[in-house]
């Protein structure tokens, strides 16, 4: 090496020195990234004989700021060849990693990435670094807990028109209380409890246009448990109730489903202590009348499964649960024609796979059915599908910025779109989102001042807003708290 050369790397080196001096002087760490406006930061170090080392951090692909997303996918690099990767978020431990580094379920608040390379033997020891802020739409108000029903859990929940009405579920023990919540005044009345259906869990209830019809359920006894085949007619502007007739009824059963098709109320399927049903019954508030459901090509016998309403086909569709002849979850189901008493089956290729404990609402505007979540076998499921029962056939659900995998959740049709929130994961959830069916996508929705992590809790949709209320939580069990969320 010459006399120059050797000139030229000692001034190169001494102006390094009065640079990092200088920056020091100044309450910058000598080793402080420079940050480009986006937040990134790039670092170098040298090896010794070669080129300093360099962690770069691609812009393309990475999470603005601020973002909606819970999802964050980062892509990185080195600017010596194959390099190897250790990747931090949030200040946790660094973990080898290869790019592109996915980070899923990232709650709201301020998050941070950093990136490690590592090369022949070197490390860079100042990792490139990325911030950003995740907001999710929506905004949490609580609800009143002044006068609020006593904490419950399996209990039902319908919309008026005007006001929330629960009733029933596990307070301590089962209950036949209930009240009526009014978002507007954020306030309860309780509902009388003369002539109501005696106490009982894991019962339906649907509204009619005037009346709340709970029908079903179980009063549990380890011994002797008792699985009803009664039930009511509650009026809430006379805060009355009057009993379901028993004539004709179907026999007494809970896990069941009943949906509301404007003129009768359907009640299908469910169990009486291992004793599976596929069978039920139509009920007509009005005449206070029973008539049975035809058996012939109906779907096999099952408990815990989902049951919608199709409007523009006006029949009823089953879906999913556990069969009653093996124990197993199952993915078929059933289109019953309440008109003309008859049962149609469901294809299931490429049906979502078998589960219970999922919820399924109707999607009015492109009429199908959309399924999601629950879990078999030990596992939970964060997929769905959407099944057209015009053309009999089936369509996934997307998965980018889905929830996390939930069983016990609820799930609301809010106009143009499902809104899920809650259930259990391996642990009760906190978090939501909302699917639009037309793009097939998802957005994460506001975690701030929203409900605590909860299961077993009920949803209603007010056509603008939803309430989320009771359920069981994490070490406390039981509350009588909820939430309204403004999406």
């Amino acid at each position: 090496m010459g006399k120059d050369s050797i000139g030229l790397r000692l001034a190169a080196f001494a102006l390094f020195l009065s640079g990092a001096l200088l920056g020091a002087g100044c309450g910058q760490a000598p080793d402080s990234p420079s940050t480009d406006p986006a937040g990134v930061s790039q670092f170098g170090t040298q090896i010794s004989g070669q080129t300093a080392l360099q962690t770069k951090l691609a812009k393309a692909g990475r999470p603005a700021n601020p973002s909606s997303s819970g999802t964050a996918v980062f892509k990185f690099s080195c600017n010596l060849g194959t390099c190897t990767y250790k990747c931090s978020i949030d200040s946790g431990a660094y973990k080898k990693c290869k790019s592109p580094k996915t980070y899923k379920y990232l709650a709201e608040g301020s998050h941070g990435f950093k990136v490690r390379a590592y090369y022949s033997g070197a490390s860079d020891p100042t990792p490139a670094k990325y911030y950003w802020l995740v907001q999710f739409p929506g905004s949490w108000t609580a609800t009143s807990t002044t006068n609020a029903p006593l904490a419950r859990w399996e209990h039902s929940a319908v919309w008026s028109g005007s006001e929330m009405i629960i009733w029933g579920g596990y307070v301590s023990t089962e209950s036949n209380t209930g009240a009526k919540y009014n978002p507007t005044t954020d306030t309860w009345t309780t509902t009388s409890t003369t002539n109501a259906p005696a106490i009982r869990t894991d019962h339906t209830a649907i509204w009619t246009g005037t009346y709340m019809v709970v029908w079903g359920g179980t009063k549990y006894d380890i011994v002797t448990p008792t699985y009803y085949n009664t039930g009511g007619k509650y009026d809430p502007s006379a805060n009355t109730w009057t009993a379901t007739s028993t004539t004709n009824a179907p026999a007494g059963r809970y896990q069941h489903q009943a949906v509301w098709n404007g003129s009768v109320m359907m009640v299908w399927g469910g169990d009486a202590g291992f004793t599976y049903y596929n069978t039920g019954g139509k009920y007509d508030p009005g005449a206070n009348t029973w008539t049975s459901m035809s058996t012939t090509n109906a779907p096999d016998a099952r408990a815990t499964f989902t049951a919608v309403w199709d409007t523009a086909n006006s029949q009823m569709i089953v879906w999913g649960g556990i069969r009653g002849s093996d124990g197993l979850c199952v993915k078929s189901g059933g289109r019953y024609d309440a008109t003309g008493n008859n049962w149609f089956p469901i294809s299931s290729t490429n049906a979502p796979a078998a589960r219970f404990y999922h919820t399924a609402v109707w999607d009015s505007g492109n009429s199908k059915m959309i399924v999601w979540g629950g879990e078999c076998s030990n596992s939970n499921f964060n997929t769905g599908g959407r099944f057209d029962p015009a053309g009999n056939s089936w369509a996934s659900v997307s998965l980018v910025d889905a929830p996390a995998a939930p069983t016990n959740h609820t799930a609301v049709w809010a106009n143009t779109e499902i809104i899920v929130w809650g259930g259990q994961s391996n642990n009760f959830l906190f978090s939501g989102a909302k699917y639009n069916p037309t793009s097939n996508s998802w957005t994460s929705i506001a975690t701030l001042n929203a409900p605590d992590h909860r299961y077993g809790h009920t949803a209603v949709w007010t056509g603008s807003k939803m309430i989320v209320w009771g359920g069981s939580l994490i070490g406390t069990g039981e509350t009588n708290t909820g939430g309204v969320l403004t999406p």
